[in-house]
């Protein structure tokens, strides 16, 4: 049984460290960190180039589970969920029964008997964001390095002192806690 989890950036170590400090098992047959980051997990490299690795991996006849996750962005939850239907339907002549909607679980549908999809949008399915408003959200809101880390990066930001992009707040924050 193949299965693979296609992410858009390098979010393999996030995950298997995720996986980890929640004790949770590593996907069957994908157990150790090397067969979880080379195998299991394909990175694509960069949300446009999700499309060619999901391709990819619905014309693998062995394939049985193909999970997804990308960033929300800007652009939105259901707009990459559409993109992401638009690649499925044309790579496989597909048609859904009816149109896929996200719930706050992501979304899920046996697409033919043999393979089974997974989508989630970062951050929560609903919100614009990234994995790294995601994992914010995981760590207590009154954790001390938490509260720290962002009053100090709003005080870059306010000093004119950052060396980051609006967008890459999240992260900034995230390497000082």
């Amino acid at each position: 049984m193949a299965q693979q989890l296609i992410v858009e950036g390098k979010d393999a170590i996030a995950l298997a460290n995720l996986l980890k400090k929640r004790s949770l098992p590593s996907p069957l047959g994908y157990e150790t960190s090397r067969k979880f980051s080379n195998d299991f997990v394909k990175q694509a490299g960069s949300v446009s180039k999700v499309d060619t690795v999901l391709e990819n991996a619905l014309l693998q006849p062995s394939m049985n589970n193909i999970g997804i996750i990308v960033d929300a962005n800007n652009v939105g939850a259901e707009e990459r969920l559409n993109n992401l239907i638009k690649t499925i339907t044309k790579t496989l002549n597909y048609t859904f029964q009816a149109q896929p909607k996200l719930t706050s679980r992501g979304f899920t549908t046996r697409i033919l008997p043999e393979l089974m999809l997974g989508i989630w949008i970062m951050p929560n399915n609903q919100d614009d964001g990234y994995l790294e408003h995601f994992l914010l959200d995981l760590i207590e809101k009154d954790n001390e390095l938490l509260v720290f880390a962002k009053a100090k990066i709003e005080e870059l930001i306010v000093k004119g002192m950052n060396r980051f992009s609006k967008v890459k707040k999240e992260k900034a924050i995230l390497e000082h806690v």
